[in-house]
């Protein structure tokens, strides 16, 4: 390889021609902007160190969408995300290694030494949670861990969603599920610097990073992470080893 195609290639850590695009007026847009994208990868982030820490040989991400959490994840890991969502699939399996099938977790045959369900129980109608979270602890090995994030009721509930969470109401549907639970913490709160930088950067007028702000605003956010409690925590992050109890 020489050095333009080595460029090139570099460039392509992601498709960036899609950036670009025609909108719904027909006008050209040069960005492409997520508006909570620090939130995003601030919660990712977390997620994925507490998987690093278990040294797992393997890893099933159930409901894992784009694939964006496995992608991230190191290669020598065993990863498989599940999903129902053929189309979401086909971004997952184009932006990284891991492998990614579309079935239900109920149908995976396979055991883990993590399974993960980011953001994703709440999409599961009231009827299926105490089933879907059975699937999911059955694909656990002997000891494995069970990584379950859900966006806490600080959160106005969206449309997508069936519920968001306290952690009564998530103690419950895991104790009918049969699960025993080793920790639930609350996760990020959005502090008043990034609030306003969200805003500012999202508006009529303004679309877009500012250069100068922008890794100011990045790490004050990424230092008060932990600082979130029940009364402001936008997420909540729950820990469940598998046991007798599963």
């Amino acid at each position: 390889m020489n050095d333009s195609q080595a460029i090139q290639r570099g460039q392509y850590v992601f498709p960036y021609h899609q950036i670009p695009h025609i909108d719904l007026r027909g006008d050209g847009q040069r960005v492409r902007l997520l508006p909570w994208g620090f939130e995003y990868l601030i919660y990712m982030r977390r997620i994925a160190d507490i998987i690093a820490a278990e040294e797992p040989a393997s890893v099933l991400d159930v409901g894992c969408g784009d694939g964006f959490l496995l992608n991230s994840l190191p290669d020598a890991i065993d990863r498989l995300g599940v999903d129902i969502d053929a189309h979401a699939l086909t971004f997952a399996q184009a932006f990284g290694s891991a492998k990614f099938r579309e079935t239900d977790v109920a149908d995976v045959t396979e055991t883990f030494d993590v399974v993960c369900a980011v953001e994703v129980l709440e999409h599961v109608p009231d009827d299926g949670v105490a089933q879907f979270l059975r699937s999911c602890a059955a694909r656990l090995r002997a000891g494995g861990l069970f990584v379950l994030s859900v966006p806490s009721d600080n959160v106005p509930e969206s449309k997508k969603h069936f519920r968001h969470y306290n952690t009564r109401l998530l103690e419950d549907h895991l104790a009918a599920a049969g699960m025993t639970v080793e920790s639930i913490d609350y996760f990020y709160a959005p502090t008043l610097a990034e609030r306003i930088y969200r805003r500012a950067t999202n508006s009529a007028l303004v679309r877009g990073e500012i250069p100068f702000l922008q890794p100011l605003v990045w790490r004050h956010a990424v230092r008060n992470a932990d600082r979130a409690t029940a009364r402001n925590g936008e997420h909540i992050i729950a820990l469940l080893r598998q046991g007798s109890d599963i």
